[in-house]
């Protein structure tokens, strides 16, 4: 059964090592996709890719979600849409390392990717999701995709090097993201658009040479072993769909049981 059949989504952050995954999941349920990235070419391979395999609208658009005006510039070219069913953001770009590591920059531009961005977008295109709840007589869906470095800290002792250590913007970033669902779940238009977020514990790309440094972190997880894009895409899609229609505000651990300890 294809759960998102005819309704077309917004995915930022589409050319990511989830957001890839995500796009390619609401094709899959039947969806229409419109994917932003700041990254163009790679979001045309990605575009290519699905056609080959999905027959489903999808539109490609590159989106500086660091620049403001960008992002009221694309949405007012999204207002133009027919419909738009919901929102994933996907989004997110930053070094890591500890503490001495991280300037003011970098706090900086996480608010702005993980916080910033994702408020912008929300209330920019909030009449158009009104306008299609109201078309199709269902709740438009934003999910926003947190950390469980939103809800507890990153412990060094995972982390064979330094350099490779969860930065502190980040989690402090996600954490703001996950109450920002919430406050605007209870506090935007909830009588037309559910927003919830996901967070996912560890989903590093194992196809990175270097996978000694993912042993700690490994050996940190109840389930013992690390998640898969998939497993995260398919939660998204359950909160995007009508099977989800009585869940806002909620923050989805996806996480093999890290933060059970």
């Amino acid at each position: 059964m294809e759960k998102l059949k005819n309704k077309r989504f917004l995915v930022t952050g589409a050319t990511g090592y989830l957001g890839k995954v995500v796009s390619e999941e609401i094709v899959k349920e039947g969806g229409d996709v419109i994917l932003l990235s700041h990254n163009f070419n790679r979001l045309k391979l990605v575009k290519k890719n699905l056609e080959k395999n999905y027959d489903r609208n999808i539109k490609i658009i590159k989106c500086n979600l660091f620049d403001f005006k960008n992002i009221k510039e694309i949405t007012k070219q999204l207002s133009k849409e027919q419909y738009i069913n919901g929102l994933v953001n996907c989004a997110y770009s930053g070094i890591t390392g500890d503490l001495k590591n991280i300037s003011e920059e970098d706090f900086t531009k996480a608010s702005k990717i993980n916080i910033i961005a994702p408020f912008l977008l929300i209330k920019e295109l909030e009449k158009k999701f009104v306008q299609t709840s109201t078309k199709f007589k269902e709740l438009t869906s934003i999910v926003n995709i947190a950390s469980i470095y939103g809800i507890v800290s990153a412990e060094k002792k995972n982390y064979k090097n330094t350099k490779d250590i969860n930065p502190v913007h980040y989690g402090t970033s996600k954490s703001a993201m996950i109450h920002l669902s919430k406050y605007l779940a209870c506090n935007l238009n909830s009588k037309h658009i559910r927003i919830n977020s996901v967070s996912p514990g560890a989903f590093p790309n194992l196809k990175n040479k270097n996978k000694n440094k993912f042993i700690r972190l490994k050996n940190r997880i109840p389930l013992g072993r690390f998640g898969l894009p998939i497993e995260v895409a398919k939660p998204v899609i359950f909160l995007l769909s009508s099977d989800s229609s009585y869940i806002t505000g909620t923050n989805l651990i996806i996480d093999g049981g890290w933060t059970s300890w």
